[in-house]
C-alpha cells in the first residue's frame, strides 16, 4: 500500500505571493492616509479640525491598517513555512 500526498503547491504559492501583495499595498495605504493626515492638519483644515482629523488618522486608523499589516504577513510566514515543510515530507516519501 503506498501513501499519496496531494497538494496544490502552485495555487499555495498564488495564495502566499498574493497575501504579500496585499501587506504592500497596506504599507502603501498607509503611508498615504499618513501624508494625507499632514497636509489635512497644515493646508486644508484649520484649527481644531485639522488637528482632529490628523489625531484620527494616525492614532486610530494608521495603527490599524498597521496592525493588519503585520498580521497578513505573520500569516504569510506560517504558510510558507509549512508549505515549505509539506514539500520536504512529500520528497521524503518518493
Amino acid at each position: 500500500m503506498s501513501t499519496k500526498i496531494q497538494f496544490r503547491e502552485r495555487e499555495m504559492r498564488e495564495a502566499i505571493a498574493s497575501m504579500q501583495q496585499s501587506c504592500k499595498k497596506l504599507d502603501e495605504m498607509n503611508q498615504y492616509f499618513m501624508e494625507r493626515a499632514g497636509w489635512a492638519e497644515k493646508e486644508a483644515l484649520q484649527g481644531e479640525a485639522g488637528i482632529s482629523l490628523k489625531n484620527a488618522i494616525t492614532g486610530k486608523l494608521c495603527p490599524s491598517i498597521s496592525q493588519l499589516s503585520i498580521a497578513i504577513g505573520e500569516q504569510v510566514k506560517f504558510a510558507q513555512i509549512e508549505l515549505d515543510q509539506m514539500i520536504k515530507a512529500a520528497s521524503q516519501l518518493r
